[in-house]
């Protein structure tokens, strides 16, 4: 069975490179970074002792990564009634034995859905946005300088003002563009 990549709302109006970000079966994968990092702290501070942690392999830890949301809404549903619950269950199913105790220790569900949900943003941010706006302020900077002489009606308040140029009014535009990026 294939992942589901479908975002929420109307395909017509969701960006295609969000979908390695927010897809329906990647909705997860903040957490699953979450929980795998609380378990290797865990291991590092020696509260989980070094024999459990080296059943936690790279190999493992993808696994967990890879967790789609179909497989935990299925659990959710059918046992849990609870999203969070309903992951630890499935990734207990991934994880050796002897550490399957130590999932989701000490973490609230909010814990790693927040914490997760930061970390979606901040790679979507970082993966797509940047990129795009990085584009974008090319493309309007070069439009800038060719309309740098091009004189245009100003405005204010709705009315007619002194005349400037559309590079000037455009610039105006890319300074909002750069000082909120």
């Amino acid at each position: 069975m294939g992942l589901s990549l479908m975002l929420p709302g109307n395909p017509r109006y969701q960006p295609r490179k969000m979908k390695r970000f927010f897809g329906y079966d990647h909705l997860y994968y903040g957490l699953a970074k979450i929980e795998v990092a609380t378990l290797q702290t865990l291991g590092e501070i020696g509260v989980i002792p070094q024999d459990q942690m080296e059943t936690l392999t790279p190999e493992i830890i993808e696994q967990l990564l890879a967790i789609p949301t179909t497989d935990v809404d299925e659990i959710e549903n059918e046992i849990t009634h609870h999203d969070v619950r309903a992951w630890v269950r499935k990734a207990q199913e991934i994880v050796r034995q002897a550490i399957t105790q130590w999932l989701h220790v000490p973490l609230t569900s909010y814990d790693s859905l927040d914490t997760g949900r930061i970390i979606q943003f901040q790679a979507a941010y970082q993966g797509t946005l940047c990129p795009s706006i990085a584009e974008v302020v090319d493309i309007l900077a070069k439009v800038v300088r060719k309309l740098a002489d091009q004189l245009q009606i100003g405005r204010t308040h709705g009315q007619h003002a002194l005349p400037i140029t559309a590079g000037f009014w455009l610039a105006t535009i890319l300074n909002r563009i750069l000082f909120n990026w």
